[in-house]
């Protein structure tokens, strides 16, 4: 979900992601890398507005927030911490951001 970005010429947005278990883990072989996670996963970021529309990376998200939650109660306390209403969110983990 795009939220409102600290300083102009940034966009700013915020990712949620459920659980994923090892069972629900892709089946592929080494060394390519899957995400398998037990807890809620909370992305914040902001990226530059002039690359909104090109290809970018890790290297160019800016004050970049990574936050492990046990439930959706912990997700819910953090977003209203962060003045943002979950009810924004269609559902959790299905929002349009740019990664």
């Amino acid at each position: 979900m795009e939220t409102a970005a600290s300083r102009p010429g940034l966009r700013a947005f915020v990712a949620i992601h459920p659980p994923k278990s090892a069972s629900q883990k892709p089946r592929v072989e080494p060394p390519i890398k899957t995400d398998v996670y037990e807890t809620w996963r909370v992305l914040r970021f902001e990226i530059p507005e002039e690359i909104m529309n090109q290809q970018f990376g890790q290297k160019d998200l800016i004050d970049f927030q990574s936050v492990s939650l046990n439930n959706m109660k912990e997700v819910e306390d953090l977003l209203r911490s962060w003045g943002l209403d979950s009810a924004a969110f269609d559902a959790p983990w299905n929002c349009e951001y740019p990664l």
